[in-house]
């Protein structure tokens, strides 16, 4: 039987420096800077690199998604996709759905309160995800069966609490 984990990881935190800026344009802020980069250590040190990384076209995820690979050997594919911007948890999982067997990781970097509602939707369970955190799921479904029944929530790594 294979295992596939399904890595959430909300962006990391963004700046509100930009006044022109719009919500989609918002950079990251000098906390967010660092942990992404700090998180990706973490995930490595967990052998929790994926080989996909679907990320929103928001700044902040580009931002947070360009951070996690410097810190990686190898660099994952990576996909960024303009419906993953602040969207529902279905998205989400059509997104994961065309994915079919070919990859036993996949991160997908976004945004609250999609990804909140997305670890609900898949595990039951309400979890707070705090800027850069990152939740890890466990599955044996392939990725286009997604559902309560078949993801188990393993953890929910927060940048405070690990780095």
């Amino acid at each position: 039987m294979i295992y596939r984990t399904l890595l959430l990881m909300r962006h990391a935190k963004s700046s509100w420096k930009h006044p022109g800026a719009s919500d989609k344009e918002r950079p990251l802020n000098k906390r967010g800077l660092a942990a992404a980069p700090d998180m990706a250590n973490f995930l490595l040190s967990h052998k929790l690199v994926p080989d996909l990384i679907i990320s929103s076209t928001a700044v902040r995820a580009v931002m947070t998604t360009e951070l996690l690979q410097k810190q990686w050997d190898h660099s994952p594919k990576v996909v960024f996709e303009d419906s993953l911007y602040l969207a529902p948890p279905g998205i989400y999982l059509k997104r994961l759905a065309e994915q079919g067997d070919f990859f036993e990781t996949i991160m997908l970097v976004g945004h609250n309160p999609g990804i909140e509602e997305l670890i609900e939707l898949l595990t039951g369970r309400s979890e707070f995800m705090s800027t850069a955190a990152v939740a890890v799921l466990n599955t044996q479904s392939e990725w286009p069966n997604l559902d309560s029944k078949s993801c188990s929530l393993l953890d929910v790594f927060r940048p405070k609490e690990v780095c």
